[in-house]
């Protein structure tokens, strides 16, 4: 098992104004990017007797939006000695009413200007919670089915439903 433990012995800090949710706050400023399991952190609060209150469960919207943000990939190709960096990842797209909506896009990054190329839709159905994948561009430097089973990897992790769609 990886080791989960910060030592804070080092730390010091000092507050002023609003002190009850001290702990809370310095944590909450402190690590900002660290996502800690629900479970393992009500688990752990329990056991040190603070009292824990966080959500159960992620809105849609904030699990769709957190999905298509970790779709991140950074893809050099080098062909006859010269190498291309492109860059995939999730954009909004044009807001449409009742649908979550944002788009895979390919970024080739150049000296004087970046191209982009979009390879797929990504939505989500804010009524039904229906997701799709759909308008897939295959790409030689992007494996864009990857990109939407890791959309669907993470929306699973967030305890939602998915249907993926139009996968070539």
């Amino acid at each position: 098992m990886e080791e989960k433990i910060i030592n804070m012995n080092q730390f010091l800090g000092a507050a002023q104004g609003d002190q009850e949710h001290m702990l809370g706050k310095f944590l909450y400023f402190s690590l900002a990017n660290l996502l800690v399991d629900k479970d393992e952190l009500s688990s752990l609060c329990e056991s040190m007797g603070i009292p824990y209150t966080g959500s159960t469960r992620l809105s849609l919207g904030d699990a769709f939006r957190s999905a298509t943000g970790d779709i991140r990939e950074r893809v050099p190709v080098t062909v006859d000695g010269e190498t291309n960096i492109y860059l995939a990842y999730c954009r909004d797209n044009k807001r449409t009413a009742g649908v979550f909506s944002r788009e895979l896009v390919k970024e080739t990054l150049n000296r004087e200007t970046n191209r982009y190329e979009k390879l797929a839709n990504i939505s989500c159905g804010k009524n039904d919670g229906m997701f799709r994948c759909d308008n897939l561009v295959l790409d030689d430097a992007v494996d864009v089915q990857f990109c939407c089973r890791d959309f669907c990897r993470l929306m699973t992790g967030s305890r939602w439903a998915f249907v993926l769609s139009e996968v070539p």
